[in-house]
């Protein structure tokens, strides 16, 4: 389970201090391990980097569609918090970090699958009432969302961040 500990350190190391703090031998260090442990078990830092993004790509998807698993207006207003706390945790932060990235391991982990967009669809499909989306309207609405949260990240008032939000599902659903 070492291997589980370093990935869970690397992820716990970007999402405190982000891309910036984030070195293989400060995940050794928080992981508990030695340096070399850690290339053992990857190969390379892109490599573990390229993990945690798959990880938090799944977790991020998980979590819209478990917001979506209720109706209508109840819906929006649990994804809407699902965006507020991956601002709170450092999520968001780590995520765009990680889109900045130009290594090919790490940008072949962040896309959504089709299966991920697929589930997604027929969440947002049976909670809002709509047929299912066609997956490039799913892929526009998952960056559409990466986006609202940018002016959050900023420090802008959820309030007006909120009101931009109601405003993409208004137009999304018209």
């Amino acid at each position: 389970m070492k291997q589980q500990r370093i990935v869970e350190a690397a992820k716990s190391i970007l999402l405190r201090e982000g891309l910036s703090g984030w070195t293989v031998e400060r995940v050794a260090r928080e992981a508990g391990c030695a340096k070399g442990l850690v290339h053992y078990h990857f190969h390379s830092k892109w490599e573990l980097l390229a993990l945690v993004a798959s990880n938090l790509r799944r977790e991020r998807i998980e979590r819209r569609a478990a917001a979506f698993r209720r109706q209508g207006a109840a819906a929006l207003d649990a994804l809407w918090e699902v965006l507020l706390a991956e601002v709170e945790t450092g999520e968001c932060a780590a995520w765009l970090g990680l889109v900045t990235l130009s290594d090919p391991l790490v940008r072949d982990a962040l896309p959504p699958t089709g299966d991920d967009l697929r589930s997604l669809a027929a969440e947002v499909a049976s909670a809002l009432g709509v047929s299912g989306p066609p997956l490039e309207t799913m892929r526009v609405v998952m960056a559409s969302l990466d986006g609202i949260q940018v002016p959050l990240l900023l420090g802008d008032s959820p309030t007006v961040v909120r009101e931009m939000y109601d405003r993409f599902w208004l137009a999304v659903l018209t």
